[in-house]
């Protein structure tokens, strides 16, 4: 499961359909300069007392995901097997026979399982594009489904890191942002991580991960007011 410490966050619910502005190019991972990724608003970045940004995704932002339930250390397994089928269905195996551009990153929501951060259940997913938002093509296989970011994931805690994503290397990163949030007091959803990665398999050098959990989502209101507060100021 998520690491225990920490509080689950509130599920209050809010208007889904609202929209949330865009990152400055500033705020955004520098994959995200070339290859097209969801809509966010970094709302606060890592300094002395927070070794971690704070992100806001719009939650009802479409995803074309699939979904995988295994026992263990099963991320890179789980999100080789959902990458195949996604890529199908953005190569064409959808309603209307049409190819879609490749989004970054390469989405994997991971649930709880029996131990800390031992995972079971895993998401896996691509952004859809912002021109398909309203009117994505189903998916031809029923194994692939549209699916929004949810409230769960409207605001997160991120952390991001190097090398290539596999089954060590998440647990540990989640494992260590979990801690942070943990001593820092942060209200967080316990329950759940996910992993982003923004590169190709064939990008050795300089590839760019980042492992994301939920935190309430008033610490993303608290964050934005005092931003806009502080611009007030200048």
């Amino acid at each position: 499961g998520a690491a225990r410490a920490g509080r689950a966050s509130p599920r209050a619910p809010r208007n889904l359909a609202a929209p949330l502005p865009t990152d400055s190019p500033s705020d955004l991972p520098p994959e995200c300069a070339a290859v097209e990724c969801p809509p966010s608003r970094g709302v606060a970045a890592p300094n002395a007392s927070a070794a971690f940004a704070l992100r806001a995704y719009p939650a009802a932002h479409l995803w074309a995901t699939h979904d995988v339930s295994a026992l263990g250390e099963a991320f890179s397994q789980a999100t080789s097997e959902g990458f195949e089928l996604l890529f199908a269905y953005i190569s064409g195996a959808n309603a209307r026979n049409e190819s879609i551009a490749m989004t970054a990153p390469v989405w994997t929501a991971i649930g709880p399982g029996a131990g800390p951060f031992c995972s079971s259940t895993f998401r896996v997913g691509f952004s859809v594009p912002a021109s398909l938002q309203a009117a994505a093509p189903e998916p031809s296989d029923a194994r692939v489904s549209l699916t929004p970011t949810g409230e769960a994931f409207s605001c997160v805690a991120v952390r991001g890191f190097g090398g290539y994503a596999n089954d060590t290397s998440v647990v540990a990163e989640a494992a260590a942002l979990a801690a942070q949030l943990a001593s820092g007091g942060w209200v967080f959803d316990a329950q759940s991580y996910a992993v982003a990665q923004y590169d190709s398999p064939f990008t050795a050098i300089g590839r760019h991960n980042e492992v994301l959990i939920p935190v309430a989502k008033e610490a993303c209101a608290k964050a934005q007011a005092q931003a806009r507060a502080q611009a007030e100021q200048r």
